[in-house]
């Protein structure tokens, strides 16, 4: 992690020791430049995250430096620039999160954002003010995501992966067994197979747990990138097709438990909340036919 941003005004171990002993925070500011502050962020906000992840996000906040170093923290300016560069409504909400996440990091550890080592800026959040009470209309538009074809319902995304022309057999093999699958995108690579032939993966925060479908023939999965593209064309994401299964379990009447234990939820909760909204969605369609 200590090459994926150059540290220019702070010392991370110092930062670490700080953070292991949270009493002597209150005692402590030090002043750090906006990649510092990114870069303590992911130093700390990455534990137990995976490398691909740690470089994912390194890489996303890594893009937004051109703009602080250019703007400072005047979220008006990084808007119009954001817009100036072509990014869609859900693109520049992703970034003022992630924007507003780094300050709100700092305010928490107590490091004091400043530019070129002088002038100290406000510790009051600009992101969060900007998108709260500045231009909120900005951003309630960005939450808005009209796909092709419901993101939750199993069956239209089985019958479009299938029709869909553009699609090699490989592709299309790969993206049925990750819909019926339940995978994340991520843990698709990780198959393994027991000694009683049945399918297993070593999933989110290393929990083993069985795969009940069936894999192509000869384990032939296309790259990850070409199943991101590959469902672009429909307008969906991988976890649209993993919500898409669960959603499918939970209409099934599959107990919380065990919807727990097929997806590799951490909590119990999640789950809950699958079955509650699938009950409410049974409700609300019969007071509409009586109605």
């Amino acid at each position: 992690m200590q090459n994926l941003i150059d540290n220019r005004l702070i010392n991370i171990s110092l930062i670490n020791s700080l953070i292991d002993k949270a009493e002597d925070l209150n005692k402590v500011k030090l002043k750090v430049d906006y990649a510092s502050a990114i870069h303590a962020y992911i130093e700390v906000k990455s534990r137990g995250w995976s490398i691909n992840t740690q470089r994912a996000e390194v890489a996303r906040l890594r893009s937004l430096l051109p703009l602080l170093d250019k703007h400072g923290l005047d979220p008006e300016s990084v808007y119009n620039d954001l817009v100036q560069m072509g990014r869609a409504a859900y693109s520049i909400k992703t970034a003022f999160i992630r924007l507003k996440a780094v300050l709100d990091f700092c305010n928490d550890f107590n490091l004091v954002v400043v530019k070129n080592k002088r002038d100290v800026l406000s510790r009051v959040n600009p992101f969060a003010t900007y998108m709260m009470y500045t231009a909120p209309n900005r951003f309630k538009t960005a939450n808005v995501y009209r796909p092709r074809i419901s993101p939750l319902n199993y069956d239209e995304i089985k019958e479009a992966v299938q029709r869909e022309t553009r699609f090699d057999e490989a592709t299309r093999a790969t993206l049925t067994f990750l819909l019926s699958s339940g995978l994340r995108s991520s843990e698709l690579y990780k198959l393994e197979k027991s000694l009683d032939g049945n399918w297993f993966i070593k999933g989110k925060g290393g929990k083993i747990r069985t795969v009940f479908a069936t894999p192509p023939k000869n384990y032939d999965l296309v790259s990850r990138p070409k199943v991101v593209r590959a469902l672009t064309k429909l307008r969906l994401t991988p976890h649209h097709l993993r919500k898409a299964f669960a959603t499918k379990l939970a209409e099934s009447g599959l107990p919380g438990h065990e919807l727990q234990t097929v997806m590799g939820w951490s909590s119990l909760i999640t789950a809950q909340n699958y079955l509650q909204q699938t009950s409410t969605d049974k409700i609300k369609n019969k007071i509409e036919k009586v109605l």
